[in-house]
């Protein structure tokens, strides 16, 4: 848990350092979203916090995995258990504008909920880490976690 509170702390920093950038109209999605998934991973891995099995989502499939349109996403850095064994999953994303971030935000629950079915006959052990899992959505910002200690991933984003 000690990793996973590190990888959110870094990711909190990576935000903080994403603020005010230049405009990024005429960027693909993977050169718009680059940013914090590089210095997050970057972090994580310098830091030896990046959980083995944790694989970091691209921009190409933001869709396919979250059911977020990659239009609505300034930047953003999300990590699934790539082995499937485990429904952990943690992410931020900076919605272009609050509408975005609400269609983010709304994306997001209908994930989880899929998610959550699919765990409730695949790995039914598993199912304690949707029971408080959270999505967050604070002006633009919004983060989500499905973990062991959802609780305290939810402080780190306050």
């Amino acid at each position: 848990m000690k990793k996973l509170i590190s990888i959110f702390l870094t990711a909190m920093l990576c935000m903080s350092l994403t603020g005010c950038g230049g405009g990024d109209s005429g960027k693909t999605p993977s050169e718009k979203t680059s940013g914090l998934t590089s210095a997050l991973n970057e972090a994580a891995s310098s830091a030896g916090t990046r959980l083995p099995e944790m694989v970091s989502v691209s921009a190409d499939t933001l869709h396919d995995r979250f059911l977020i349109d990659a239009e609505d996403v300034k930047d953003f850095s999300a990590f699934v258990c790539g082995n499937g064994s485990s429904p952990r999953e943690y992410g931020v994303f900076v919605a272009k504008d609050a509408d975005a971030a609400n269609r983010i935000a709304e994306a997001l629950k209908t994930h989880v909920q899929i998610h959550r079915k699919t765990f409730e006959t695949y790995k039914p052990d598993e199912m304690y880490k949707f029971d408080d899992s959270f999505i967050e959505l604070n002006g633009n910002v919004v983060s989500y976690a499905v973990c062991e200690d959802n609780e305290k991933a939810y402080d780190l984003f306050k």
